[in-house]
């Protein structure tokens, strides 16, 4: 029997001497692919003990102040004969009294992962605080800039895709609006962002670290986000460009300008108290326009994207808000002031703050206290085009999980650090222990794999014209996969993207005899109907093209030397497309390099689908040894047979584990490519060198090869006799999986992957 410890906020508690502990751990389970598990245990019990009483405070006596907060879930670790298990968090689900007396507290135990979505709750893109440095001047010339410039670092560019008109080759040979025969103009496009930028955002803004295996990989690196919060022009924009706007953001003292700056009054409020029960605060706005009688509007905008307070008007004005309740634990909003003109105004904004009587004598609850009165930093209004307020309409979790879901990344947490990777990755990773010896083998069952005679794979919004056309067109939907048999027994069973699927067009110049295809492809944001449309967030590659004439910029009638063309695949590195599914590149009238299917789903669900799968149950007394260091990428063999794990089940008491294992097959890729899977491979290799353009790796020789094969991010650069390799012609602080395979006379080994990040 072992020795179990519990902590609550690094506070040891006490447990019943026989009480029954079970933690199930999974991670990607074949019953829904499309989802992420971590740890998690069966509710049990906790005495009402001193110890316990303290540490939760009496929470049966529910006339305590202050008492636990059982709102949310408390940090928690296990520990197994004095080392550690598992770190995570105990949400505690209810009291049991005997004789009106406090008997037990029932807790579950989860792992970390899980607090992901408890971090992010229902905080949307917009409230991310993505560097004001990436905001700009909305201009032809800074539109100009950011679609033809050649650099390959730019955080935020102009792709070639229209919101309101569709584009053609008119009988001058140049590009032109169907609807006017206008040249292209600044205000036909919208910028993008690359998507790294958010991830560096979130992972600011809620202090939390993503490993770099694959989130900062030069494929991800290369990703970017349209910026299409609303249909047609920038929003609140007209035809002749954006909207001027001025903003300054009130929270703390250290927000980087613009921001506000105490005047006068009781005292600088920020940091602001978050004792909501007790305190509250209210907002005046009062805006000096001087002699301008221009139309503007002033909003006032909360962190989560919730408008307190919105004033239209012509003149001076006095715009009041309210901030309190748990709904704004942290005061943190915007003052936004929009107008079609640019103008120099003055700003005051009064913070009041008021206290809660328990025992009012007038009847009201709330008196004042004090207020702090405050200037803004920046009064003059700019034509300015503000990335957070332009990200699509979409939560933050949301967002990543979509992510996750594209590319079927395993997401877990690991020495404070959350572990995102690409399965085939996480699996090539995992070790062998053989636990035949510990197996209890008087009872075990053997079934099938999945009860699905189909999985299909597809992005969940369509809402532009040509991929609808092709769609109807083709009778096979654009980007979608499926694997299976409908002869088979079983549902169906779908996984949806929920981002936006688009069909990207490449223009001919249908005036020349015979008709030239041009270097010019286009994306159009409009729907069946031709008109605007906003659908969901949509995700592109850049790739930098010579249009070769074929645009004429319409504000200074130049002829464009590059511009950014929308791609579904990446530039450069390791070429997988955005389409689930094998399609030709819109671009390149061919296919060009794998899908996100063959990529990161193939080898997984052909293991589940193939006739041999099983899911194979037994139960084992596993030894602490393999208990404290197993993880779920690695396999349990039993009696020379390999499985993967699916669940595994282990009373903390007993030491019995209920395992829920996967029959291993030969990877269908490795079978196709001539690899043995029982072949001596490299060891872990070691980096003797790295610069910000090349890594040097170097490994053990392994007795019989005939020589290495060189990866970077799957694609073979090189072979050689030796044991050491110079990677060369890397990015700066990009990671890389860089690899190494031994290569035999007639087959090769697996390859042994490092994830390394250049200087």
């Amino acid at each position: 029997m072992q020795i179990i410890e519990l902590y609550i906020n690094n506070i040891k508690v006490d447990l019943f001497e026989d009480e029954s502990v079970s933690i199930t751990d999974s991670i990607q389970n074949v019953k829904d692919i499309s989802k992420v598990f971590t740890a998690y245990s069966q509710q049990f019990n906790l005495p009402a003990s001193k110890t316990n009483n303290k540490l939760f405070k009496h929470y049966y006596n529910f006339d305590i102040n202050n008492s636990f907060d059982a709102r949310y879930k408390a940090d928690a670790e296990i520990k197994l004969n004095g080392v550690n298990y598992k770190k995570g968090k105990i949400r505690l689900n209810e009291v049991s009294l005997k004789n009106n007396a406090p008997y037990s507290y029932k807790v579950v135990f989860f792992g970390d992962t899980i607090e992901l979505k408890d971090l992010l709750a229902e905080d949307l893109l917009s409230s991310l605080s993505i560097p004001q440095s990436l905001d700009f001047e909305y201009t032809a010339s800074n539109i100009y800039s950011k679609l033809t410039s050649t650099s390959i670092s730019d955080s935020v560019i102009v792709p070639l895709i229209t919101h309101s008109k569709r584009f053609e080759i008119a009988n001058d040979s140049l590009l032109k609006s169907i609807i006017d025969n206008s040249l292209l103009d600044f205000t036909d496009l919208k910028p993008a962002l690359r998507v790294r930028e958010i991830i560096e955002a979130i992972e600011r803004d809620y202090d939390i670290e993503f490993s770099p295996d694959f989130l900062n990989s030069y494929q991800f690196y290369q990703l970017y986000l349209w910026l299409h919060r609303n249909e047609g022009y920038i929003s609140n924009s007209t035809e002749g460009g954006g909207v001027n706007s001025l903003t300054n953001r009130f929270y703390l003292s250290d927000t980087p300008s613009p921001s506000w700056n105490y005047v006068s009054g009781s005292g600088d409020q920020r940091p602001l108290s978050d004792n909501f029960e007790q305190t509250r605060y209210t907002g005046s706005l009062f805006v000096d326009v001087g002699v301008n009688t221009d139309e503007y509007t002033v909003l006032i905008i909360a962190s989560d994207g919730n408008v307190l307070a919105q004033t239209t008007t012509t003149g001076d004005s006095t715009t009041e808000f309210q901030l309190y309740g748990n709904n704004y634990a942290v005061i943190d909003f915007n003052v936004t002031i929009q107008s079609q003109n640019t103008f120099s105004i003055s700003q005051e904004l009064t913070i009041g703050i008021e206290s809660f009587e328990s025992d009012p004598v007038d009847g009201d609850w709330w008196y004042p206290v004090g207020s702090s009165v405050y200037e803004a930093d920046t009064n003059d209004i700019t034509n300015d085009f503000k990335i957070s307020q332009n990200m699509p309409k979409m939560k933050i979790f949301d967002f990543l999980m979509n992510l996750f879901k594209m590319f079927n990344l395993t997401v877990y947490k690991e020495d404070g650090i959350i572990k995102v990777e690409p399965l085939p990755d996480f699996y090539n990773a995992g070790k062998r222990y053989d636990i035949t010896e510990y197996v209890d083998m008087s009872q075990s069952s053997v079934s099938k794999l999945l009860q699905f005679k189909n999985i299909d794979f597809r992005y969940k919004s369509k809402k532009t014209q040509l991929v609808k056309l092709s769609d109807e067109l083709q009778g096979v939907e654009f980007s979608q996969e499926g694997y299976g048999n409908s002869e088979w027994d079983g549902g169906d069973y779908r996984v949806e993207v929920d981002f936006e699927k688009m069909m990207y067009e490449r223009l001919s110049d249908t005036h020349q005899n015979p008709p030239v295809l041009t270097p010019i492809t286009q994306g159009t944001f409009l729907d069946e109907k031709g008109e605007p449309t906003i659908g969901q967030p949509l995700l592109f590659y850049p790739i930098n093209t010579n249009p070769s004439g074929y645009i004429k910029w319409k504000p200074d009638n130049s002829i464009l030397t590059n511009y950014k063309r929308p791609s579904q695949v990446p530039g450069s590195g390791n070429i997988v497309s955005l389409n689930f599914g094998l399609e030709m590149d819109e671009h390149q009238r061919e296919v060009v390099g794998s899908n996100l299917y063959e990529e990161y789903y193939n080898d997984y669900v052909f293991s589940l689908f193939d006739r041999r799968g099983r899911t194979v149950k037994v139960s084992a007394y596993l030894p602490l040894h393999i208990i404290l260091n197993y993880k779920l990428n690695d396999r349990f063999v039993i009696s020379g047979k390999s499985y993967k794990i699916n669940t595994i089940k282990t009373n903390l008491l007993t030491n019995k584990s209920d395992l829920e294992l996967i029959t291993e097959l030969l990877n269908i890729n490795d079978l196709n490519n001539g690899i043995s899977p029982y072949a001596p491979r490299v060891a872990q290799p070691t980096v003797s060198t790295k610069d910000a353009s090349s890594i040097t790796l170097s490994w053990d020789a392994v007795s019989g090869v005939a020589g290495y094969k060189l990866y970077v991010d799957n694609n073979q650069v090189d072979y050689i006799v030796g044991t050491f390799y110079k990677f060369p012609s890397l990015e700066s602080g990009i990671t890389y999986k860089l690899g190494v395979q031994a290569s035999y006379t007639n087959y090769d080994a697996p390859i042994t992957n490092t994830i390394e990040t250049t200087d």
